[in-house]
């Protein structure tokens, strides 16, 4: 059941993400490599805002890989990332991670490869209703995106910004089912040839 469960979810959440881009995009994960044994309602789903925090002095490393291609007007681009997330529990319902990211960057006939920029993010757990055989639960979070990238390789592995993301997520479990929800804000900042992207709700 449990596996039935996760299988769904990561469907899930690959064809929400298909959906949000308009680039052909592919988001893979090497899976959860545990330093501490946990219950399995401890995680998350994977690449997601879930509102799961891991347990106190919890600790967790996840490997990933995303491939992203663009292409149109004459021009295409590629780039690859694997990635490294670290967790650890502060308390039950409080979190603290960083996502170390490695990227390979094509953009015609240029070409380059290094650290892309660090992602530092705290996650709090506000509410927590248990029922017989599941719970309901909200967390807010906060990510910072950090300039890390050399900004001057062509093309650079980051977007030369300090950027952050707010959000909030509500989600419900029981024995049968998992489901959430959540809304994220990004704030960008301005990055490389003082080139600034807009805010984001999403």
């Amino acid at each position: 059941m449990l596996l039935n469960r996760m299988s769904l979810v990561q469907r899930m959440r690959c064809s929400a993400s298909l959906s949000l881009h308009q680039y052909k995009s592919i988001i893979a994960g090497a899976g959860a490599l545990l330093l501490m044994a946990s219950p399995a309602a401890a995680h998350g789903p994977l690449f997601s805002a879930g509102p799961e925090t891991i347990w106190k002095d919890g600790k967790e490393v996840s490997l990933g890989y995303h491939f992203e291609r663009q292409s149109g007007y004459g021009r295409s681009a590629k780039q690859q990332e694997v990635f490294a997330q670290v967790l650890y529990g502060i308390t039950s319902n409080w979190q603290i991670e960083a996502e170390l990211p490695y990227r390979w960057n094509e953009a015609g006939a240029l070409d380059s490869a290094g650290v892309g920029d660090v992602v530092l993010g705290t996650k709090y757990q506000f509410f927590v209703k248990n029922f017989p055989g599941g719970q309901n639960k909200a967390a807010v979070f906060l990510k910072t995106k950090l300039p890390t990238g050399n900004p001057d390789k062509n093309p650079p592995p980051g977007s030369g910004s300090t950027d952050f993301l707010v959000g909030l997520s509500i989600g419900h479990e029981s024995r049968r089912w998992y489901g959430f929800a959540d809304a994220r804000y990004k704030i960008n900042g301005e990055g490389s040839g003082n080139f600034r992207q807009g805010n984001k709700l999403f």
